[in-house]
């Protein structure tokens, strides 16, 4: 099982998985898995619920997962100009044309969000670095598996920049 990367600041782990032991007691704690099951989800999840030929989720479900839940006053804060490298991603109020479905951030509007992507792409970013970006317009996947939390908001943008600018039609 992979471990974080050493924090340069403290020269521990950012995060110790716990192995045997009780573990923490946060969403997704201690949950492992693979680059490829990683990408099948992304996959199934752009098809509308379907992945090789199998209906794994229904397209209703689909539907719900990748609409905005939020209130029309509150929307995921601006995450992308902290300078701390974590970035909050608690709905506040606070408007950069992102709202939260059930699982991830849905762009909502063009024009507000400072990277590149679709009105209608999803993307979440992992506690310990790892990220993603569904754009069903584009018929595009991106994913990076990073153990850096303290880069998490730096290599987002360069996962969007990168993949976007490959791009041709």
């Amino acid at each position: 099982m992979a471990e974080s990367q050493i924090d340069p600041k403290t020269g521990r782990r950012f995060i110790t998985i716990a192995t045997g032991k009780k573990s923490r007691g946060y969403g997704g704690g201690g949950l492992t898995s693979t680059a490829m099951d990683y990408a099948k989800f992304c996959q199934m999840i752009l098809n509308n619920g379907e992945l090789n030929g199998r209906t794994i989720l229904s397209r209703k479900s689909v539907e719900l997962m990748t609409a905005n839940h939020l209130p029309s006053n509150v929307v995921v804060p601006n995450m992308y100009l902290q300078d701390d490298g974590w970035g909050a991603i608690t709905p506040i109020p606070n408007s950069f044309g992102t709202g939260f479905g059930l699982g991830f951030s849905v762009r909502l509007e063009s024009g507000k969000h400072p990277l590149p992507g679709s009105v209608g792409d999803l993307f979440w970013l992992g506690g310990l670095g790892t990220s993603f970006v569904i754009d069903p317009k584009e018929k595009l996947i991106l994913i990076l598996l990073t153990q850096q939390p303290n880069l998490l908001i730096e290599h987002h943008r360069l996962l969007r920049q990168m993949g976007y600018s490959m791009l041709i039609n």
